[in-house]
C-alpha cells in the first residue's frame, strides 16, 4: 500500500481469530479451536489509502461476498497471477475492472472496512486457483516480494510485408525466344 501500514493480523491460527470464532474453520491446520484459521495478513492504515498490487497479474473480480458479514466485501479485488489468485479485501474502492492487466505498484484499490471487517485494513489472500476455501489459503507474507505471476509478453512486432521473388530475365528471354523461333517456322 502507498506510504505503509502496521500488521494487524498474521496468517494461520491466531488467538483473535479463536477468541472471536470469525474465520475459516479448518480442521486440518490445527488451530485447537473451531473458525480460528485466518487465511491472509491484515495490515491496518488510513481509510481511503491506495492499495497498490504487489505484482503481475489479470483482475478476474471485483467482490467477494460470503458468510453472514459480507465475505472480503463488494469492492474486493482478485487478480489471477501464475497458478494463483491474488485477493485485496474490504476495498472502500475498486480502482481496477474485470479484464484489467495490472503490473507492480499500479493502484488497484483504495483501503477500507467492507464486509467482514472489525476496521480500516487490507486482508492480503493468496489462493491456489481453483480454490474454494480459505482453508487452502498459502502463507502471504512470501508473495509481498517474490509474485507467481510474469510481465506480459511484449506484443508481437508487425508482420513482415512479403516482397514479389525478383523477376528473372532469363524464363522471359526463353519465351520469346520461342516465340520468334514459331513465328519463323511458319513462313
Amino acid at each position: 500500500m502507498q506510504g505503509g501500514g502496521t500488521l494487524t493480523q498474521a496468517y494461520g491460527c491466531t488467538a483473535w481469530a479463536c477468541a472471536n470464532h470469525s474465520e475459516w474453520d479448518c480442521p486440518m491446520r490445527g488451530c485447537g479451536c473451531r473458525f480460528g484459521f485466518h487465511a491472509g495478513i491484515d495490515i491496518g492504515a488510513g481509510y481511503g489509502t491506495l492499495l497498490l498490487a504487489a505484482g503481475y497479474g489479470r483482475v478476474v473480480q471485483i467482490g467477494r461476498l460470503g458468510g453472514s458479514c459480507g465475505g472480503l466485501g463488494p469492492q474486493a479485488v482478485g487478480i489471477q497471477s501464475g497458478a494463483m489468485m491474488i485477493w485485496y479485501g474490504h476495498a472502500s474502492q475498486a480502482l481496477v475492472r474485470p479484464g484489467d492487466l495490472v503490473q507492480p505498484g499500479q493502484a488497484i484499490a483504495r483501503m477500507g472496512s467492507l464486509g467482514c471487517s472489525t476496521g480500516t485494513h487490507v486482508h492480503f489472500e493468496v489462493d491456489p486457483l481453483g480454490n474454494a476455501s480459505g482453508c487452502a489459503s498459502v502463507d502471504p507474507n512470501p508473495y509481498l516480494s517474490s509474485w507467481p505471476g510474469q510481465p506480459p509478453a511484449p506484443p508481437p512486432g508487425p508482420l513482415p510485408v512479403p516482397t514479389p521473388p525478383a523477376a528473372s530475365a532469363a524464363p522471359w528471354a526463353l519465351l520469346a525466344a520461342a516465340a520468334l523461333l514459331i513465328y519463323a517456322g511458319r513462313e
